[in-house]
């Protein structure tokens, strides 16, 4: 279970988002690069996708037998919903807790690219995922 390569794969993948994320706020590396933010977004959206697709169908968590009768696109699709969920629910909890430059003048197209960026992730992680494992 998790001795699967893309688990491996994920838990470093975690390990990077985090360092990154932790360097980015103490060295103020967000403001320096400002592409830090949408790597960082894309990444965690493959991140998101790839561990509910590892946890769907390979962590052994879901035993149903439908799931290897799933087509291929409603396993993006699926995957990219659940991602942009995710990312919804981290924009708004950035707003709740006033960890966000709302008063920015560009604080609306940051959010919609940053929404972006996780999907963009997660379409890959999607088509990743399907072409190597399904």
């Amino acid at each position: 279970m998790f001795r699967h390569p893309f688990f491996y794969f994920l838990f470093c993948l975690l390990i990077v988002i985090t360092a990154m994320h932790v360097f980015g706020i103490m060295y103020f590396w967000y403001a320096t690069y400002p592409l830090l933010d949408l790597v960082l977004h894309f990444v965690g959206g493959f991140w998101i996708a790839g561990i509910s697709l590892w946890i769907f169908f390979l962590s052994g968590a879901s035993r149903a037998s439908y799931k290897q009768k799933i087509p291929k696109v409603h396993v993006v699709l699926g995957v990219l919903f659940f991602t942009v969920m995710i990312g919804a629910l981290w924009e708004i909890f950035e707003v709740i807790n006033d960890i966000t430059l709302r008063g920015y003048p560009k604080y609306e197209f940051d959010t919609i690219t940053d929404l972006i960026a996780d999907s963009m992730g997660a379409l890959l992680a999607g088509w990743y995922f399907v072409r190597r494992y399904l």
